[in-house]
């Protein structure tokens, strides 16, 4: 232990004093600096967007409150149009309201696929299946190059300056002709060359730790919510077991080149496959395997749908009240206004439209959830896969907090229907009180035990294939007096 502890700090002093050292820092700590800033400007953006999206639902529903009260007082009951604050088709039925997915502190962090699924959903009393959830409306261009932030400089970048301080490692010694006298000297080949290694790769991982732990204290502003500490801690530890295993890459890539240029290029090939070449494989796999279902033949299917269901609106509106008598078989007396009247009809023939097209949406949904599932079941094929996936549930980015959000929403529009629907079938108006009683959409908490299950697979898969890796590195290593090593 000592003899490696002694290595460990000469090889730790020398690097010191090259200035390669110094480069693959700067580059370390200028691309966190700027990931940081655009990770901070789309939080900003998407916390605005929340905001305003809230602050304009809790208004005009206050607006709508108050024209009810003054109404009321005055007792002026009478009917003001579709657009009326006590129509419930103009209020819940047709249009609804807008429930929001607030971005976390995390955000800052990850981007992950928040700027691919939608922030805030439409919720209306009708069933609110569309093919087109999930679609952003932003530049093409910009959705394909995606967006720069510390996930992608901890996945991407942070490798290849690990592979930069560790290539050359037993490939340098071949070259200036040091390895046979080191190998003539009594001592444990493969421990001498591993003490060098992790010195090489101690100063980036000290660093990336570091900066993984300012940047987590940084986006939570200060505050410390319940479960923040254990999330941090796996964030760090997957750092640390994702850069040991790149500067074990690096030590393979070397231990079998006679050239540094060699091992360089080994080095960069490993990065490539595994950074680059999988990844992109990986998603063209899963949208071979699952593709989706059409959405001309969604669409095509809805106007036919809507044709048939016009054609035959009397006799629908009479079998939904027959199979629904919780929302009354008559209107009321001395509400038949013209602005009301059309709500039976119109909700018999949505009925009967969404139970055509249903098969359609569920082969959809059916088909969005297999490919999630196949996703995570095939992200172990690539270290940067599993490592991405890993800080974008702690970071709260992932595919698993939209699902949540997903869930949340459905049950929000379930009970969005019951309040709404048997006003439009009795052609009952809303009053001030029924704005008191409407649902409110509240998001819950996401387990985080859930979290930390899925952060613990993951560490796993990579603390697996760095023992794997570094197994192979130290025979190598310990294989050096071949013929190669003599040369």
């Amino acid at each position: 232990m000592k003899s490696f502890l002694y290595v460990f700090q000469l090889e730790l002093r020398a690097l010191t004093r090259d200035p390669t050292l110094a480069a693959v820092l700067s580059i370390f700590v200028c691309a966190t600096g700027y990931s940081l800033y655009c990770g901070h400007t789309w939080h900003s953006e998407l916390a605005h967007s929340a905001e305003q999206v809230d602050s304009r639902e809790q208004a005009l529903r206050t607006k709508r409150r108050q024209i009810l009260l003054e109404r009321e007082r005055n007792h002026n009951d009478s009917p003001q149009g579709y657009y009326d604050p006590s129509h419930p088709g103009s209020v819940g039925i047709l249009n609804g309201t807008n429930v929001v997915l607030p971005p976390s502190s995390w955000a800052r962090l990850s981007v992950g696929q928040t700027d691919l699924w939608p922030q805030s959903t439409l919720v209306t009393a009708l069933n609110a299946h569309s093919l087109s959830d999930g679609i952003d409306t932003q530049s093409p261009l910009q959705q394909l190059a995606g967006r720069f932030d510390l996930v992608f400089v901890l996945v991407v970048l942070y490798p290849l300056l690990m592979l930069a301080l560790s290539h050359d490692l037993v490939s340098r010694e071949r070259e200036l002709g040091r390895l046979t006298l080191l190998l003539a000297q009594p001592t444990n080949t493969a421990r001498l060359l591993g003490a060098r290694g992790l010195a090489r790769g101690f100063p980036l991982l000290v660093a990336a730790a570091l900066v993984s732990a300012l940047s987590i204290v940084w986006a939570q502003g200060g505050q410390y919510p319940l479960g923040s500490g254990p999330k941090a801690v796996w964030w760090v530890l997957l750092v640390i077991a994702y850069g040991l295993l790149w500067l074990a890459v690096g030590v393979v890539a070397s231990s079998r080149a006679t050239r540094s240029a060699t091992s360089a290029l080994g080095a960069l090939g490993c990065w490539l496959v595994l950074v680059v070449a999988l990844p992109a494989a990986y998603d063209t796999v899963i949208e071979w395997w699952v593709p989706l279902p059409s959405r001309t033949d969604h669409i095509a299917a809805k106007r036919d749908a809507i044709r048939r269901a016009e054609t035959h609106a009397d006799a629908l509106l009479s079998g939904y009240l027959r199979d629904h008598p919780e929302f009354g078989a008559a209107p009321v007396a001395g509400h038949d206004d013209p602005a009301m009247g059309f709500m039976p009809r119109y909700l018999a023939i949505a009925g009967a439209v969404e139970g055509e097209i249903k098969p359609i949406q569920q082969a959809f949904d059916a088909a969005r959830e297999k490919r999630q599932r196949i996703a995570q079941q095939l992200r172990f094929v690539s270290p940067a896969l599993v490592l991405q996936s890993a800080l974008c549930d702690l970071a709260g980015t992932g595919p698993s907090r939209h699902t949540h959000f997903k869930k949340a929403r459905q049950a929000f529009q379930s009970k969005w229907r019951r309040f709404f629907l048997p006003l439009g079938f009795s052609k009952q108006r809303l009053t001030s009180a029924d704005y008191e009683q409407m649902p409110q959409f509240k998001i819950p908490a996401e387990q985080l035990q859930n979290i930390i299950q899925h952060t613990i697979s993951d560490f796993l898969a990579l603390a697996a294939l760095l023992g794997l890796v570094t197994l192979l590195a130290t025979r190598l290593m310990a294989g050096c007096a071949g013929p190669q090593g003599r040369r």
